[in-house]
This record gives C-alpha cells, sequence and structure tokens, in this order.
C-alpha cells in the first residue's frame, strides 16, 4: 500500500480515536471537546504519516503508568499523544481488512470488527463479545470435557519483530508495518512486546495470536479463544488432560507459554458447579463484577453504587472493572457537554453526582486519597481524583508527601487544586504528551 493509499483512512481514523478509542485508554484526557475541527486534523495526520515514514520527524515519547491487575501484580500501561494515537488507529484500520481474513472468527470472539461504520467505532463492545464467547462455550460444552489454559503475559510475550513479519506477510502490506513499527519504537522497548495502550493495539495483537491458534489447532482443533483466553473440548476429562502436553509442546515452538496457575479441565458437572458456586458468592459477599460484564451505558445510581464499592474495595479497583468505571464517567461528562445547553434534553450528571456524594461519605473518599496518594499506588489515586470531581465535597486531600508522586500524579494533583497554567487549544494539547499537556494545563512542577 503506498502513502496515498494510506491517506484515505486518515478521516475515519481521527473520528474513530476521538469517538470511541481514546475510551479505552488507561487515564482519561485532561479535557474532553465537544466541537473539533476533523478537517484541520485529517490533514495534520496526512502530514504527519508521511513524516515518520521518511523518518523527519519522530512519535512523541509517552506518558507510561503502573496499573494494578486482578491478581494483584501491575502492569505498564502506555499514553501516547492523541495525534499519535490517531497513528495507530490509522495503521490498525488500514490492516484490518486484510487481517480479518487470516482470523478465524469461528474460534476467536474477541476484537471483532466493526462493519456499521456509521457508528464509527473500530470494534464492537467487548461485552457482546465475551457473551458470544460464553455462549459458544455452553454449546461446545453440553457432555463433554474442556480444558482451560491462558498464556502468560501474552502481549509481553509478543516477539516484535516476528509480529511485524505477521503483519507484512499477512496483509501483503510493507509501507503501514513500517509505519507501524516507527511509533511502536518510539513507544515501548521491543522487550516489552506489544505494549498496552488501548483497543487499536490489541485489535492488532489479538489478531497476531492466530500464529498461536495454529499450534494449538495441530493438537486439537476443537478449540475457542477470547483474546489468551482458550477452551479446548473433548470426550472426557482425560482427553482433554492428554491435549496439555501437546499443547505445551507445540507452543515450545514460539514465544508463547502457558500459565499453569489459569490452566484446568474438568468435565460438564464440574464447570456447572464452580459457575454455581461463584453466583452463589456474588449473591451472599457482593462478588467482584467483570468489566466485561457490564453494559457501556451506567444509569447514574448504579455507577455511583459500583464506584462506591470498588473505594472501600480497592482490590476491585484494577485494571479491568477501574478502567471501566473511568470511562462510564467520563461518557457522562462527555454527553453532558454535548446536551447542557440544548431545550428538552437532560442530563444524567448532576443526578450522578447526588447519587456518588450519597453512596460515598466524604470521610470514606478522603481516607482513600490518602491511602493511595503514594508511588506505588497512583493510578488509584488518579482514578479517586477524577470520579470525586463530581462528589459534592470536592474529594481533595494533600498528600503527604507529593513531590515523591509521578510528574502525571502531580499534574492531575494540580487539577483538583483548581490550578491553572497555559491556555492550549485542543490542537496543541494533542500534539503533546500525556504529562506535559497536563503540566502545561494546570501548573504543575
Amino acid at each position: 500500500m503506498t502513502s496515498d493509499d494510506l491517506h484515505k483512512y486518515v478521516d475515519v481514523a481521527v473520528r474513530m480515536t476521538l469517538d470511541s478509542i481514546s475510551f479505552s485508554n488507561p487515564l482519561p484526557p485532561w479535557e474532553d471537546q465537544t466541537e473539533i475541527n476533523f478537517d484541520r486534523r485529517a490533514a495534520l495526520i496526512h502530514k504527519r504519516a508521511d513524516s515518520y515514514l521518511s523518518g523527519a520527524e519522530s512519535a512523541q515519547l509517552p506518558t507510561r503508568i503502573r496499573v494494578p491487575h486482578k491478581d494483584g501484580a501491575a502492569k505498564t500501561w502506555t499514553i501516547p499523544s492523541v495525534n499519535d494515537q490517531i497513528i495507530l488507529q490509522l495503521c490498525a484500520f488500514a490492516l484490518s481488512e486484510r487481517l480479518e481474513s487470516v482470523i478465524d472468527r469461528k474460534r476467536v470472539f474477541s476484537y471483532q470488527l466493526n462493519r456499521d461504520l456509521a457508528r464509527v467505532q473500530f470494534t464492537t463492545p467487548q461485552v457482546s463479545c465475551r457473551e458470544s464467547f460464553k455462549n459458544a462455550t455452553g454449546v461446545r460444552f453440553r457432555g463433554r470435557a474442556m480444558l482451560q489454559v491462558d498464556l502468560e503475559k501474552a502481549f509481553v510475550s509478543i516477539d516484535r519483530q516476528d509480529f511485524f513479519r505477521f503483519l507484512r506477510e499477512a496483509t501483503g502490506d510493507a509501507n503501514i508495518p513500517a509505519l507501524l513499527e516507527r511509533v511502536l519504537q518510539r513507544l515501548a522497548p521491543p522487550s516489552e512486546g506489544l505494549p498496552l495502550i488501548n483497543d487499536s493495539v490489541f485489535y492488532l495483537g489479538n489478531a497476531y495470536l492466530t500464529v498461536v491458534d495454529k499450534e494449538i489447532a495441530a493438537a486439537s482443533e476443537d478449540f475457542i479463544r477470547f483474546v489468551d483466553d482458550y477452551r479446548i473440548f473433548g470426550d472426557s476429562k482425560e482427553h482433554v488432560e492428554s491435549l496439555l502436553q501437546r499443547i505445551n509442546e507445540r507452543l515450545a515452538r514460539t514465544s508463547f507459554r502457558i500459565n499453569p496457575r489459569k490452566t484446568k479441565a474438568g468435565d460438564e458437572s464440574e464447570y456447572l458447579n464452580a459457575i454455581s458456586e461463584i453466583r452463589s458468592a456474588e449473591t451472599t459477599e457482593g462478588g467482584y463484577v467483570s468489566a466485561v460484564e457490564l453494559s457501556g451505558v451506567v444509569d447514574p445510581e448504579t455507577l455511583a453504587g459500583l464506584i462506591a464499592r470498588a473505594i472501600t474495595r480497592p482490590g476491585d479497583l484494577t485494571e479491568g472493572i477501574g478502567r471501566f468505571l473511568m470511562q462510564a464517567v467520563r461518557r457522562m461528562r462527555l454527553n453532558h457537554g454535548w446536551v447542557k445547553d440544548r431545550k428538552f434534553y437532560d442530563s444524567p450528571l448532576t443526578e450522578f453526582g447526588k447519587a456518588l456524594t450519597s453512596a460515598v461519605p466524604e470521610d470514606t473518599l478522603e481516607a482513600a486519597l490518602q491511602k493511595h496518594a503514594n508511588p506505588h499506588e497512583e493510578w488509584r489515586f488518579i482514578w479517586l481524583l477524577y470520579v470525586a470531581e463530581d462528589h459534592e465535597s470536592g474529594g481533595f486531600v494533600e498528600p503527604a508527601n507529593p513531590s515523591a508522586l509521578s510528574p502525571v500524579t502531580r499534574a492531575w494533583l494540580a487539577r483538583a487544586r483548581g490550578g491553572r497554567g497555559q491556555k492550549l487549544t485542543i490542537d496543541q494539547q494533542h500534539d503533546m504528551s500525556y504529562a506535559a499537556a497536563g503540566r502545561a494545563l494546570y501548573g504543575a512542577r
């Protein structure tokens, strides 16, 4: 594909990034804008893509933040400038139709390509994809046995050069993978595999895992997958257990390995008993609500209740549910920006603020802020500062040692204090690194 061919995708890539892809980032933007000059932005991206390919310019160095994972560890997430995110989305969208030809959609349920471009959304909601995966499990599992395996550190295990080779061979294109490589080499070192950024990169990583699908299929063709979660079916528990060794032998040919802690074989009755126990625990103890089990639109009282529970149970406040709740608050605020000056339209934001204030006592919010105001808990601290903006108390406490916090966290602190720095247009903000934009906007040091 030539540079001119690539440019025909720019307009939709700009809109997809700003309308949907950016919601899958680990942190929200400093300012949500309801009016953007899309023509001007597309012209800039045209020029920027050519400049990156020629080597005249390089992507901005990103902002990085550690986000807690549900297993108790933390993952490093990368936040490029918004314009570099548009470049990534441009690459993913331009390659997507050809990548779909190598993905077996009868087996792979994650990151389904959205076919309705009127929605300006790159992939269909993961909640519906996950539901389809669960339904497919039920259909295939009846009266049989199942082996469940996860890949260990799937995206970190992706060999960067193998990844780009896969893209070139699967699509017959050298130009777009070259542009993608130029950007990614500035965003994270190759030792980190495919960096955690947002849905544009996750789609590409999900496509690359077809190399694992081929190895699994060599052991058994009776399987389905959701990202790196494989479910392999057989006639008996002994049968699926025998498949594990063959799968391990096949994966030894790749850079991937199975996570032994998440490997389980069982028959249908054992699986149904486990599901029953999970539902019982959720009923009696409140349970853990996964992000993929929630819809993209949350009513104000439900959202406030979920946030209240996350504040008092920080083990639940991880990359899955935490990012979802952050996205839900952001969507509510952005919708408020769209309708606040229109007659006959009611914004749910006011109702959400009242519900949040009722659900979360001021002293509980302040205690949580103080608890997480340390270098090891910064993502949770920023999360609290962000959602607390709608709490009637304002939800702010001064950390004991703010100088120990990262520049991006100090920028969020300055924002919470009401600090004001430079006046930046949205075009200027989107061309800066995330941390630099925050420091400039709120006068943080």
